[in-house]
């Protein structure tokens, strides 16, 4: 494992002629391994909107070796994982915005073939250029596309919040979301983090950060206020349903975020208020919804990821641009190294995104 320090590796040329072979990552399903091999380099179809990604670093995601058992991909079928990308365009239509040498970054669905391969495809649609600034280069810029748009999707297109706007000098007009509360499970986590962050983009009044575990507690709500939180409870200490009761329902939310699911989804029922909305990327809410649960009118959904948009990570990249945003990276990994990353980021203590060093 190397250290976290960012550097941001020097571009290839579009002169550079690209190799016939990449080097590649293999997860095979049914034997549950992740093996090395040679493949021929994949051919952009220009006219389809797709571009040729040297691939700097990719960060995998927690599960992500076992989505093949939720309906992402054929039990039998491998695949090259890795859904998060930094990389440079080598190959792009010519009017695409994004040409060689830009640096950019986005996130790859499923369906096909990930950022674990020293080249990758990657649509226009789908990217935004990395952010400027000192210390955001290939390395962390891996870590943003799928928790951020994740989150994104999550406040602002399941969430029933409207987009953001702004005016001329880039301040954000806030509407009633002032006056409005939402909770946020596994705050701590990387998705959660985000959530955070766009909640208080979003203008939410009041702020609700679930944690549990990991570093010691002062140190998670600290940052957490300092992302947005407005309150903090350890989940160890109280739950969620435990908490909005201490005030006699004075401390409901309009609108729960779950990050966790299980017994914190349950309490989400007993956190929102009638007509509130019950958001969750893990199960279904309906399914843990208590027997007595008196909240009326919730609406709720569950949902993975819905398609990545471009244009939603460039304005994530606005906002990290000005600070007003922050992207977290726990550790860097070798290509070689790829076996202990996974290993890492199964164990579920990070605090942050793991990323692999793919191609210089």
């Amino acid at each position: 494992m190397t250290t976290t320090t960012t550097t941001t590796s020097p571009s290839p040329s579009p002169s550079i002629p690209i190799p016939p072979t990449t080097r590649a990552i293999l997860h095979n399903p049914q034997t549950a391994t992740l093996s090395p091999l040679t493949i021929p380099t994949p051919t952009p179809n220009l006219s389809a909107d797709q571009h040729l990604l040297r691939v700097h670093t990719t960060a995998p995601c927690a599960g992500e070796l076992s989505w093949h058992t939720a309906g992402f991909s054929k039990p039998s079928s491998a695949h090259i994982p890795g859904q998060d990308v930094a990389g440079t365009i080598v190959r792009a239509p010519p009017s695409s915005p994004f040409q060689p040498p830009d640096a950019v970054y986005a996130r790859i669905p499923w369906s096909r073939a990930g950022a674990l391969q020293e080249y990758t495809i990657v649509l226009g649609a789908e990217m935004a250029r990395i952010p400027r600034g000192a210390g955001f280069g290939f390395e962390r810029a891996a870590t943003v596309p799928m928790s951020a748009l994740t989150a994104w999707q999550m406040v602002f297109d399941r969430g029933g919040i409207d987009d953001v706007e702004q005016d001329e000098e880039g301040r954000i007009r806030r509407g009633t979301e002032k006056e409005k509360a939402v909770a946020v499970t596994a705050a701590s986590g990387n998705v959660g983090m985000w959530c955070v962050q766009m909640a208080k983009r979003a203008g939410f009044g009041r702020i609700v950060g679930m944690y549990g575990g990991g570093a010691p507690g002062g140190e998670i709500e600290a940052l957490l206020r300092e992302l947005g939180a407005t309150d903090v409870v350890d989940y160890k200490r109280s739950s969620l349903a435990e908490w909005v009761g201490r005030e006699g329902g004075g401390r409901k939310v309009d609108l729960v975020l779950d990050c966790f699911g299980k017994g914190a989804l349950a309490d989400a029922w007993s956190a929102v208020r009638d007509g509130g909305r019950v958001v969750s990327v893990c199960e279904p809410p309906e399914a843990r919804r208590p027997a007595d649960c008196g909240a009326k009118d919730v609406e709720s959904c569950f949902f993975v990821m819905d398609a990545a948009r471009g244009r939603d990570l460039a304005r994530v990249t606005e906002w990290l641009e000005r600070g007003e945003c922050r992207a977290f990276l726990d550790s860097v990994y070798e290509f070689d190294d790829y076996k202990a990353a996974f290993e890492r980021v199964e164990g579920r203590h990070t605090r942050g995104k793991v990323v692999i060093k793919v191609a210089e």
